[in-house]
């Protein structure tokens, strides 16, 4: 009789703890899928002709993913010209228009992306600076398929090659945008003390007025140096194409 209570109670309690099993496996089978990464998928990819076009909507990227591995294995530099794309081939060179102010630049493909909404292109910080589109993040643009940049030997994204073919050799470096003219005009008098002749240029970004301040480079080279030792000096800078 003793035994019989004793079975009857062990099954009501086996029974009593069920559900609380079932809770612990599926909250440790959750633990385990969360640990599964999804691959993205790329669509087709092309190889158009030169004078291929696509319109939509760029973005660009900087730090985090600055010096690490690109998509084509190249450790991505922000400073250079490149920009990741799902579709193109690597190496394949692009004149990027900014439709809302006509700003047009020159990249490298080296990356793949974005994966974010109906973006098209993920420029580099120096390309999207020299379209004026770091501020506002995106820009509407027009991609063209162009032929390698003379003396780039079909690479570069930056280490040989100009945002367009009449500013070869010339580079300068962005050490600061300002609100306020007074401390942009501070930072030029202070870089140019430390042996880094420096001006201010006046620009319009989404209506404002904003004060870049820029350092002289010269050759695409000679503006790498200049900012190395910007940098061991405690700067933060972009190399970008000189204007004019």
């Amino acid at each position: 009789m003793v035994s019989q209570r004793l079975a009857r109670g062990i099954r009501a309690g086996a029974f009593r703890l069920l559900p609380v099993a079932l809770v612990l496996v599926m909250l440790l089978a959750a633990c385990g899928g969360s640990k599964a990464r999804k691959k993205v998928k790329l669509p087709p990819p092309v190889n158009p002709k030169i004078g291929w076009t696509e319109v939509g909507v760029a973005s660009w990227y900087g730090h985090p993913y600055h010096g690490r591995k690109a998509a084509n294995g190249e450790t991505y530099d922000m400073n250079k010209m490149t920009a990741a794309h799902k579709r193109l081939p690597f190496d394949t060179w692009l004149s990027v228009k900014n439709l809302t102010n006509g700003k047009t630049t020159r990249v490298r493909i080296n990356d793949r992306g974005p994966f974010v909404g109906n973006r098209i292109i993920d420029l580099s910080r120096a390309a999207a600076s020299d379209i004026n589109m770091i501020g506002s993040g995106t820009a509407r643009v027009r991609l063209t398929v162009i032929k390698p940049p003379s003396g780039s030997g079909g690479r570069g994204g930056g280490r040989s090659s100009p945002a367009s073919a009449s500013q070869e050799g010339k580079f300068d470096i962005q050490i600061g945008v300002f609100s306020s003219q007074a401390n942009a005009e501070a930072l030029a008098k202070k870089a140019t003390k430390q042996g880094h002749p420096s001006k201010v240029q006046k620009f319009s970004l989404s209506g404002a007025t904003r004060y870049r301040v820029v350092a002289t480079g010269g050759s695409f080279k000679q503006a790498n140096a200049r900012l190395a030792k910007l940098k061991r000096q405690g700067y933060a800078g972009i190399i970008r194409a000189r204007r004019g």
